[in-house]
């Protein structure tokens, strides 16, 4: 299941996996340069940290979103002709 404009599963990884590296990317250039003193050796935390909060509430969000999408594509999958209806609990295991 791909999500518009992504052609296919594999594109929308593709896409995901940049934006990530870019996010990555961005935040360490930003921590960095709000961490590195000026002439007066004062150095600038407060935008570091709300660089740092911003960006943890971005993972958060960015999990949050893979959870639904899991659960969803494990909801459609399991809709499928001949798909197994049995959870991780009714298996073979199960007490």
């Amino acid at each position: 299941m791909s999500i518009e404009p992504f052609k296919s599963d594999a594109h929308l990884l593709k896409v995901s996996r940049q934006f990530f590296r870019n996010g990555v990317e961005s935040f360490r250039k930003d921590t960095a340069i709000c961490l590195t003193a000026d002439r007066k050796r004062h150095h600038a935390y407060f935008p570091a940290l709300f660089t740092c909060i911003a960006f943890a509430d971005f993972l958060r969000a960015c999990l949050e979103k893979g959870r639904r999408y899991l659960a969803l594509h494990s909801i459609t999958s399991s809709a499928q002709p001949g798909a197994s209806t049995r959870g991780p609990s009714q298996g073979a295991d199960a007490g």
